[in-house]
């Protein structure tokens, strides 16, 4: 999460100077790449390296999906009801447990 908070500015500016679609894909392969450094460590300092990959290429992938999102919704309205809606998938995604409710209550 902290590669994520570090490098979310900096690749929304490199998605403006390259493309948004590239600056996707590239995130794209560095979680994939994060992942699989991550699946296959033999010590917890290879687990690490994974999972700055896999922050850094999540941190390359949020500006360009947010920048998407607002391409597609043109109006303020529509933008007002996408952009919590995203707020509210990636955390149910990032923290299934916040989100489970307890039996009885």
């Amino acid at each position: 999460m902290i590669s994520v908070v570090c490098f979310e500015s900096t690749f929304g500016v490199l998605g403006d100077l390259f493309g948004r679609r590239r600056l996707v894909v590239a995130g794209t392969i560095l979680v994939a790449a994060g992942s699989t450094v991550v699946a296959l460590a033999s010590s917890v300092q290879v687990l690490w390296i994974g999972a700055a990959l896999n922050g850094t290429g999540a941190g390359a992938m949020f500006p360009g999906s947010l920048t998407s999102l607002t391409a597609v919704a043109r109006s303020m309205r529509q933008r007002a009801h996408a952009r919590p809606a995203r707020s509210d998938h990636l955390r149910r995604r990032s923290h299934p447990g916040a989100v489970r409710r307890r039996r009885g209550t």
